[in-house]
């Protein structure tokens, strides 16, 4: 890669760091992202996109495609806490499933404060999801397989 130009230098090639790029984008900002690893990752990193990242997504275009990708619309999402694996169970977050979260936005007196719910989806494929909203906005640079230094 030889030298380039640009206004801003995005390190890390994540939904945070993709999504980032597609704002920019946006508003006519050039960018160049640098991930560290080569491509997009194939495992979970993180699993839950919280509301305000959901409404980014919505205004963005791809927040059905992620709800769409989902494996079951009905599965619960509760988080729960254990002594050590198939241990005690010492607390319990109750959420609600996918379709559940939804429908509860449209209702008057939701707890959702937000048109948007929280998402329960492994991060690989929302980078793919971030990938495409970055593609079409104001053309940016992706280098993968870079590791900055400070």
């Amino acid at each position: 890669m030889g030298l380039e130009r640009t206004a801003v230098a995005i390190v890390g090639g994540g939904p945070v760091g993709l999504l980032l790029a597609a704002e920019l984008g946006v508003r006519g900002v050039r960018t160049i992202v640098l991930g560290d690893s080569p491509g997009t990752s194939t495992h979970p990193k993180a699993n839950t996109h919280g509301a305000r990242s959901m409404e980014i997504y919505r205004r963005h275009g791809v927040a059905a495609a992620l709800r769409a990708g989902s494996p079951s619309k009905e599965h619960r999402t509760d988080v729960a806490y254990y002594t050590r694996l198939l241990g005690h169970e010492l607390h319990r977050v109750s959420l609600p499933a996918p379709r559940e979260s939804i429908e509860e936005t449209l209702e008057p007196q939701t707890r959702w404060p937000t048109p948007e719910p929280h998402f329960a989806r492994a991060n690989w494929f929302s980078n793919r999801c971030c990938s495409t909203v970055r593609a079409s906005s104001q053309p940016s640079t992706f280098v993968t397989g870079t590791a900055c230094l400070s």
